[in-house]
């Protein structure tokens, strides 16, 4: 009897051994698996902090885009302001609006203006809307060799007589003013 427990504890000591070989070998497959996931983790770490690195740049570069961006359209907001106010019907009132008495032309003529006015329109039962446009002198652009001949130009339009008033006739203003 004591041969069979002899046997059979070999056996036992045999599958024990067996047993331990293979989880070993399996402690052995487990560890090189965590092993390549560490470097698969590693390797996906380095990616992501590389891709982070190329967001960071791209941040910076829209950023950037956006701030050129944000301050052109705070200046294009400051034209427009300024554009509006230069064409609200209080602005436009105030300037000067240019009609043309004459547009016949030689080549040494130059253009001049002569503001005229009519004082005498307000007593008279015309519609509001050409009485409001007399209130202001109205300026008449004529083409001529000098002044003299621009204002005997529009005296031969615009009689005193019938109400008219001449001012004083100037060359037409340069619309484009030069920089200094």
């Amino acid at each position: 009897m004591q041969g069979l427990w002899n046997v059979l504890g070999s056996f036992g000591l045999l599958f024990s051994l067996i047993w331990m070989v293979t989880a070993a070998m399996r402690l052995h497959r487990a560890f090189q698996a965590a092993q390549e996931a560490v470097g698969t983790l590693e390797q996906m770490s380095e990616k992501i902090a590389l891709d982070l690195e190329k967001v960071d740049g791209n941040k910076a570069v829209l950023q950037k885009e956006i701030d050129r961006i944000e301050e052109a359209r705070k200046k294009a907001r400051e034209s427009l302001e300024s554009l509006e106010a230069t064409l609200a019907p209080e602005a436009m009132a105030q300037r000067p609006r240019y009609y043309v008495l004459a547009e016949r032309r030689l080549p040494n003529d130059q253009a001049w203006v002569t503001p005229v006015s009519n004082n005498l329109v307000h007593s008279r039962p015309w519609h509001p809307w050409y009485v409001e446009s007399w209130s202001r002198p109205r300026h008449y652009v004529s083409w001529a060799a000098n002044a003299d001949a621009a204002r005997r130009l529009a005296e031969s339009k615009f009689a005193s007589s019938a109400g008219f008033v001449l001012g004083q006739t100037s060359l037409l203003p340069d619309p484009k003013p030069k920089p200094v």
